[in-house]
């Protein structure tokens, strides 16, 4: 893992959120505290974005070892199945064990864990935000899964300037817990 410190920049694109972005920024965030999280599809910024920061959702690459974790191009990674990964996917693959080992899971069980929690949780929201799973094939719960309860929390068209940021904040922190 880089440093805590070395990562000073979360970026990820503006507009409407979804599961895997506020998913992966929960991690993150929990990894890298210190750092600034810029939602944006500016391409000088996301073409100049150097090592301290780490892209994802957004910028038409997968390159880990760049910090560059988007799925949305030709050639997007996918698991060992075929399914395709969302930027969660790949967040939570690279930076998982990461993750769990800062929130205290014994150093024994993060591998099993990180598998469990890939197996339990991060594969549904792959699935659904790549269109593989569609939401309707969940009939009456689909309205309650994870991706739907986020994506509720997008604000309306017409909401003052600063309060999609400031709901991403919201949903990030609910997920987050």
């Amino acid at each position: 893992m880089m440093g805590a410190h070395d990562i000073t920049r979360l970026i990820t694109h503006d507009g409407m959120f979804h599961a895997d972005e506020v998913l992966a920024t929960a991690v993150l965030r929990t990894i890298f505290d210190e750092a600034q999280v810029l939602r944006t599809r500016d391409p000088h910024i996301l073409n100049t974005a150097g090592p301290e920061s780490v892209l994802y959702d957004v910028g038409g690459a997968y390159d880990p070892d760049r910090n560059r974790f988007d799925h949305h191009q030709p050639g997007a990674p996918t698991r060992q199945d075929g399914s395709p990964y969302s930027a969660f996917g790949l967040i939570w693959d690279r930076y998982g064990a990461d993750y769990l080992d800062l929130i205290g899971v014994a150093a024994g069980l993060i591998p099993e864990v990180q598998k469990s929690v890939d197996r339990s949780v991060v594969i549904g929201i792959d699935l659904l935000d790549n269109g593989v799973l569609d939401p309707a094939s969940l009939g009456p719960a689909a309205e309650l899964t994870l991706p739907s309860l986020i994506g509720d929390l997008n604000p309306p068209y017409d909401a003052p300037d600063g309060a999609e940021m400031a709901w991403f904040e919201v949903a990030v922190r609910m997920s987050g817990d």
